[in-house]
């Protein structure tokens, strides 16, 4: 098997990791949102408590995030890392689509901002706030060595790497800490 094959494979599979672990927390939270004794109304009924304005937030990065890192795995399994340089049409369609990802979370964050006007964060958010980049730097490291033993393993009778790929990694990694982030929070309402 070629090293690049079994890399694809690696992203693959991590992508799909982490979005079983985007399914399973709001899978176990909703069961558990419905499955909660203590909180009852008046009436008798459970209560069902909203989503914080982190968790909306958390959730939208979540999928903005991957569909922004899906689109830009698109272009560069169809096209070639090779060719990032030499189309130009190549490097801007990358980009649109990493800056209409950026955007696209802006107006949440922005939009989310404005409906939330006003609330003052509790502890558990700030705990939360504190606790998610531990996550994030998880994600993030796991991205950097992935990119390093791969490229490591595919280049070596090679000696040097492709000019391409250190934007990838930077993007890459931005997209994946961004992605943890958000994860981060979500485990984080669960923990706390």
């Amino acid at each position: 098997m070629e090293t690049t094959t079994l890399w694809a494979i690696l992203t693959a599979g991590t992508t799909l990791l982490v979005a079983g672990l985007i399914l399973f927390y709001m899978y176990s939270e909703r069961k558990r949102n419905r499955t909660r004794g203590g909180m009852t109304g008046d009436d008798g009924q459970p209560v069902r408590l909203p989503l914080t304005m982190l968790q909306v937030r958390a959730l939208w990065a979540l999928g903005i995030g991957t569909a922004t890192l899906a689109l830009i795995v698109a272009v560069f399994l169809d096209r070639g890392p090779e060719n990032y340089y030499a189309q130009d049409d190549m490097r801007i369609l990358v980009y649109l689509i990493a800056f209409g990802g950026a955007a696209a979370y802006g107006l949440v964050h922005l939009v989310t901002g404005l409906r939330s006007r006003g609330r003052v964060k509790d502890e558990r958010d700030i705990a939360v706030l504190h606790w998610a980049p531990t996550v994030q730097v998880t994600g993030m490291t796991l991205t950097l060595a992935m990119w390093a033993i791969g490229l490591t393993e595919s280049y070596w009778s090679v000696g040097q790497l492709p000019i391409a790929y250190p934007i990838l990694i930077f993007l890459s990694t931005l997209i994946v800490g961004g992605l943890f982030q958000a994860l981060g929070i979500l485990i984080g309402y669960r923990k706390f």
